[in-house]
């Protein structure tokens, strides 16, 4: 039988609803600004009914809140995730292919083009001046500028592998501090739904972390029964409802970093920050060091075998080697001819005003020595060669740009999308608190009504004629 105080239930089971959503609607309201909030929405159900015998049908028994639901879509976070790792890997190749073009600076004045030309020009300027002192001295400053240019361009370039290779690193530490907040969140949120919760601010929170893990590695993420995320990379667990794996370092014989699982197997890299990163360490800087190098050798080797075919200012057949060293690294002119100028071979007969050899020195810039590819013959002379490095690497830096500013827009498109589901609408939030409001005031009114109805019945039913 249906009591008399149903009514007062039924609004109390009112007022406590509608003010929960009105609760949900303040947390909204109060994080509108909050990066990475997701809006939330309470899900409001008719109680069981109340079958009464002899009623006509089942009585209403109120509301309640069955959920407080994220507004979240998959999809879109999954689409994010993915464009998110790709900004990731080219953002980062972009802004060091800028750096390796100032290492270079080409083309510019200073640039190992440009000294190039000028070493070309003293030796042009020597074969009509071979008894000059003044002549020789250019020629040996101009060769001692081409050498450190290569010595700095080469070091610059070491340098900025090593800075790499500690972004690396660093970047290793992040993914292990990441991992370990997303299993300490796993925790917390497991813990809270098996106590019937629903941590939604919680999943925010953990959201935002695997957007950070995801721009940094590329990451598979699941979602188990409990509610903890499920985190690969490679195919390998990272994380996990029981914790997280710690990814850790090896060296190898150069001393570079080198990703791998506590078994000991490679972790696979596919895209993000530290992918960026592995690919120019060990492809675009390591390529661009080893082409400088052997333009380098080739130079020494080149001039110097053509050097000790002419005579000195004392007419003694190649009495010192012009260049010294192997590479880039080592490139510098021989003691010999820094001490005395006139050990450069110029002639080419023995004579002191015959500058043949000179010539012939300046007219190896002009000869095939040069190769792209170790397997053919040589077809680039040294200044098509260097071009050919210059050229590469604006090739490469445009590319990783344009898809850099591919991507930051591809993200920002799908950051938009995102915040048009999950982001905070003021006018919808001041609409949804002025209809929960408005509930309230009627839920508390029939509270009043009911009371009313009971004080007729209790101070008032059979007075009547006493």
């Amino acid at each position: 039988m249906r009591t008399p105080f149903m009514g007062i239930e039924i609004g109390k089971r009112a007022l406590m609803a509608q003010q929960t959503a009105l609760d949900v609607v303040g947390h909204n309201v109060a994080n509108v600004n909050t990066p990475g909030y997701t809006r939330q929405e309470a899900i409001l159900a008719a109680t069981d009914p109340y079958a009464s015998p002899g009623a006509v049908g089942h009585i209403g028994t109120g509301v309640h809140v069955t959920d407080i639901r994220r507004i979240r879509d998959a999809f879109i976070d999954m689409q994010k995730r993915t464009e998110i790792k790709r900004l990731g890997e080219f953002g980062t190749m972009s802004a060091a292919f800028e750096e390796i073009e100032v290492i270079l600076n080409e083309p510019s004045d200073s640039g190992i083009r440009s000294v190039l030309d000028k070493f070309w020009e003293s030796l042009q300027e020597l074969q009509s001046n071979p008894e000059s002192e003044a002549v020789r001295k250019t020629v040996r400053e101009s060769a001692v500028t081409l050498a450190e240019s290569f010595n700095r361009t080469f070091r610059q370039l070491e340098e900025m592998r090593a800075d790499v290779d500690t972004s690396v690193r660093s970047k290793v530490v992040q993914i292990n501090a990441l991992a370990r907040q997303i299993a300490e969140l796993n925790v917390e949120i497991t813990n809270a739904r098996s106590a019937g919760y629903r941590p939604n601010d919680l999943m925010d929170r953990r959201d935002g972390l695997l957007d950070d893990l995801a721009k940094i590695i590329d990451i598979r993420i699941s979602e188990e029964n409990s509610g903890a995320a499920r985190v690969t990379v490679g195919g390998v667990l990272l994380v996990e409802s029981q914790g997280a794996v710690e990814i850790r370092v090896r060296e190898d014989g150069d001393g570079l970093a080198h990703l791998e699982w506590p078994g000991g197997l490679d972790v696979n890299v596919s895209s993000g920050e530290i992918k960026g990163f592995l690919r120019l360490r060990d492809e675009y800087i390591q390529q661009i060091k080893t082409d400088i190098d052997s333009l380098a050798n080739s130079i020494i080797t080149e001039v110097n075998t053509q050097h000790a075919l002419g005579f000195d200012y004392h007419g003694v057949a190649g009495s010192a080697s012009f260049f010294k060293g192997t590479g880039a690294l080592s490139m510098a002119v021989d003691d010999a001819i820094l001490g005395d100028v006139s050990l450069i071979a110029a002639s080419g007969n023995g004579l002191v005003g015959n500058g043949d050899n000179a010539l012939a020195m300046a007219q190896l810039k002009q000869k095939l020595t040069m190769s792209s590819d170790p397997l053919q013959p040589p077809n680039a002379t040294w200044n098509d060669f260097f071009r050919g490095i210059v050229t590469g690497l604006g090739v490469d830096a445009d590319h990783a740009k344009r898809m850099a500013k591919n991507e930051d827009y591809l993200v920002n498109q799908m950051e938009n999308l995102q915040q048009s589901v999950s982001g905070v609408s003021l006018d919808e939030a001041m609409t949804n608190m002025m209809k929960f409001q408005h509930a309230y005031q009627a839920a508390a009114k029939l509270i009043t009504a009911a009371d009313e109805m009971l004080d007729v019945l209790i101070n008032r039913t059979g007075i009547t004629g006493r």
